[in-house]
């Protein structure tokens, strides 16, 4: 019984032994399958790298981020220095601060009411001054004339709520530079505040 019993162990130690052999070959087959797929593929994916890079040099187009951020310019002769836009790229990542909140809001300020929405343009892409007339007599928040007058009167006595702001932006769009100071270091986590206020103070001017 005693030696029948320690063949029985024998046998069942044996079966073990086996699958735990054949369970680690095949951990070591599959690892190797992985680390050369790996390998294959970083080699591959240099190669298309480098040959990017030969198309791009060729072309005369740098790839690097550094030649293509824009030089600094003077301060003084800088349009992206206005009061209006500055703090907004003064932040720190991670904190933005009171004076970045404020110009913020100094720009969300800055649109052409939205009750109605803009008025459609005339067929020949000319603004239709009596439509935008209309459109500031239906805004509370834009300064209304004692008695109507011409459309282009009512329509400058509205943006006359601006007259600080367009004042300030009509003086430093007179300087030869727009250098903004975007955070090129944060990559794509970089932020653009001012560019939404620059399309917004865009479509006041040409009102």
């Amino acid at each position: 019984m005693k030696a029948s019993d320690n063949d029985e162990k024998s046998q069942k130690l044996g079966w073990f032994a086996r699958v735990a052999i054949g369970l680690g070959m095949s951990v070591v087959g599959l690892v190797a399958v992985v680390v050369a797929a790996l390998v294959i593929e970083n080699w591959r994916g240099a190669s298309a790298w480098k040959s990017v890079q030969k198309v791009h040099q060729e072309a005369k187009d740098p790839l690097d981020l550094e030649a293509v951020i824009p030089p600094p310019v003077p301060t003084d002769q800088n349009f992206a220095n206005t009061p209006l836009l500055k703090p907004l790229l003064e932040y720190r990542a991670g904190k933005k601060g009171p004076a970045f909140e404020e110009a913020q809001e100094r720009l969300k300020e800055l649109n052409l009411g939205s009750s109605k929405g803009a008025p459609e343009r005339l067929s020949n892409g000319r603004l239709d001054l009596p439509a935008w007339q209309r459109h500031f007599a239906s805004e509370p928040d834009f300064p209304h004339p004692t008695t109507p007058g011409t459309p282009a009167d009512d329509v400058l006595l509205a943006l006359g709520r601006w007259s600080q702001e367009l004042k300030e932006l009509a003086t430093d769009a007179q300087k030869p530079y727009g250098r903004y100071n975007i955070h090129y270091d944060e990559g794509y986590m970089a932020l653009l505040p001012h560019l939404a206020g620059i399309k917004g103070f865009a479509t006041v001017y040409e009102v």
